[in-house]
């Protein structure tokens, strides 16, 4: 427990040196701590102690299951990107902590590359900070797909927002590779398309 309350200190810290005023040298370096502080989470996130989380029992039947016949297809059509990666880092002679550090990387690096987009991306420390005490325990160490999905369908909206069609159908399309949910978005998609900008509160 000690180690988590450590965490989060950290992610504190952090947050209040990127707060501070223009001008000085830890402003200057603001994007480098931000940028470590992602490091950090995701380190955190693949090598924590298994079974800390209520989805690892399941992660980890997958993963064995990987090396079976018979099981190749279905787990494939489910979860593709789970299937692409989990067999790499089996291949590689890797245990399951190296497939945690995987869907921590995408799913936190999304997520950080989403608020450098935005409008009040000056305040990335403090949507950062949130995260971590709402949806961090939540995605990156427990719905570990959903995490990844999320970031990479929600960076897909705003790219093409930005009118950047193709990597916005990139990652849309490797949002679904690692959750099939992200199909629901397609409504969205098709009136970005069409030129519907949601500046309106009603939708």
């Amino acid at each position: 427990m000690a180690s988590y309350w450590v965490l989060y200190f950290y992610v504190v810290v952090t947050t209040a040196a990127a707060s501070v005023s223009r001008g000085n040298l830890i402003y200057s370096t603001r994007h480098f701590f931000l940028t470590l502080l992602v490091i950090v989470l995701v380190i955190f996130s693949g090598f924590r102690g298994f079974k800390v989380d209520a989805d690892s029992s399941n992660y980890l039947e997958w993963f064995q299951s990987l090396d079976i016949a018979g099981e190749h297809n279905l787990l494939f059509l489910k979860d593709p990107a789970f299937y692409i990666i989990g067999k790499v880092i089996s291949s590689l002679g890797l245990s399951i902590s190296y497939l945690f550090l995987t869907y921590a990387a995408v799913a936190l690096w999304s997520k950080f590359r989403l608020i450098k987009f935005v409008r009040y991306a000056k305040y990335s420390h403090y949507f950062l900070y949130l995260y971590f005490c709402r949806f961090y325990f939540v995605h990156d160490m427990t719905q570990i797909r959903s995490g990844v999905a999320i970031g990479l369908a929600s960076l897909a909206l705003i790219l093409l927002f930005r009118k950047s069609i193709y990597l916005s159908i990139a990652a849309f399309i490797l949002g679904i590779a690692f959750h099939l949910s992200v199909i629901l978005m397609l409504p969205f998609f098709f009136l970005l398309c069409l030129g519907y900008r949601f500046e309106s509160r009603f939708p």
